[in-house]
């Protein structure tokens, strides 16, 4: 009985080692770097306006351009999860059209929680649902 205790305490330690990393690209994602035009965002297939998001990652800083105005903040990266934090804007009269889009934008920022980076097409989901994909420049 004392062999067939340690030998399942073995085993299932074994075990646990194997699957300690469910996403075994995660430790080795590419983190989002440099600039990257957006080409998607909910509810708006047709983007007209040249929507931009950069990462500067020696300062952790986000920033772009919204559709009407600049946005900034910071971004923090684990693995494949990324938040944005402390975001702000300028504040210019736009048209109402751009004043969608930035909304949209600038919400969807706030929600994403993971990212993919393929063929330098970056996608920011919340959970596994692309809401921003973007191009680097």
């Amino acid at each position: 009985m004392k062999y067939f205790t340690i030998l399942l305490v073995s085993f299932l330690a074994l075990n646990a080692c194997k699957n300690s990393n469910t996403n075994p690209d995660s430790s080795n994602a590419e983190p989002p770097s440099g600039t990257y035009t957006i080409n998607t965002l909910p509810e708006h297939n047709n983007i007209s306006q040249e929507l931009t998001i950069t990462f500067d990652e020696a300062t952790k800083k986000v920033s772009g351009h919204s559709g009407c105005n600049q946005f900034f903040g910071t971004y923090n990266v684990n693995g494949t999860s990324l938040t944005f934090s402390q975001m702000g804007s300028t504040r210019k009269m736009c048209d109402p059209n751009a004043n969608a889009l930035e909304t949209a934008m600038l919400q969807s920022l706030n929600q994403i929680n993971t990212y993919t980076i393929k063929d330098n097409v970056l996608q920011l989901k919340v959970d596994n649902k692309t809401f921003i994909q973007a191009v680097k420049n």
